[in-house]
C-alpha cells in the first residue's frame, strides 16, 4: 500500500487538479460527488474512464458518509503520463479514525494474491463489498491516517 499525505492548504501538486469538494454527510453525498467528478473528468476529456470513476467515486463517498465523520471532502486530479496513458486519482477525506470496514485483508493481500467477494465480506451480509470493486478497478489505492483523519484514495489509468 502507498502513501500519500493528508490534505493541507499549502498542498501543491503537478497534476492538474480539482480543489477539494466539500460534501454534505447524508445520502445525497454520493450523487453530488458523482456529479462533480463527471464534470471534472469532462474536462480533461477521458471519457473512457467515466463508467469506473461513477462506481469508485460512489463506493469512496459512501463509506466515509458511513463509516467516518463529516466533514466529508473528495477531490480528483489528473495527471496525463502520455497522449495514450492518463491516471485519475481520486481522494476522499473524514474526520474519522478507523479506516473503511474489510480493508485489512485487501491491504495485506499480496500482489499475486485472489481475493473475492465472499473471501473478502461474510456472504450474508447486505455491504462490505465496495472496496473489493475499487480493488478490481482500481490500477492502486489505499488508505491513509492523519490527524484531520482517514483519507482513502484510488487511481484509475486509461
Amino acid at each position: 500500500m502507498k502513501t500519500t499525505a493528508c490534505p493541507t492548504d499549502a498542498m501543491e501538486d503537478s497534476r492538474s487538479e480539482a480543489s477539494w469538494h466539500a460534501l454534505p454527510a447524508d445520502a445525497t453525498a454520493s450523487g453530488l460527488a458523482r456529479t462533480f467528478a463527471i464534470e471534472q473528468l469532462s474536462t480533461w476529456h477521458l471519457h473512457g474512464l467515466a463508467d469506473d470513476l461513477r462506481l469508485v467515486v460512489s463506493e469512496l463517498v459512501s463509506n466515509a458518509v458511513t463509516h467516518g465523520r463529516p466533514p466529508v471532502m473528495m477531490r480528483i486530479q489528473h495527471t496525463p503520463w502520455s497522449l495514450a496513458l492518463n491516471t485519475v486519482r481520486v481522494e476522499v477525506i473524514d474526520t474519522g479514525r478507523m479506516p473503511p470496514a474489510a480493508t485489512t485483508e485487501l491491504l495485506e493481500a499480496g500482489p499475486d494474491d485472489v481475493l473475492d467477494a465472499a473471501h473478502a465480506v461474510h456472504p450474508e451480509r447486505e455491504g462490505g463489498r465496495g472496496l473489493f470493486l475499487i480493488d478490481q478497478l482500481a490500477t492502486s489505492w489505499g488508505i491513509t491516517g492523519c490527524s484531520s483523519g482517514t483519507l482513502v484514495w484510488c487511481e484509475l489509468t486509461s
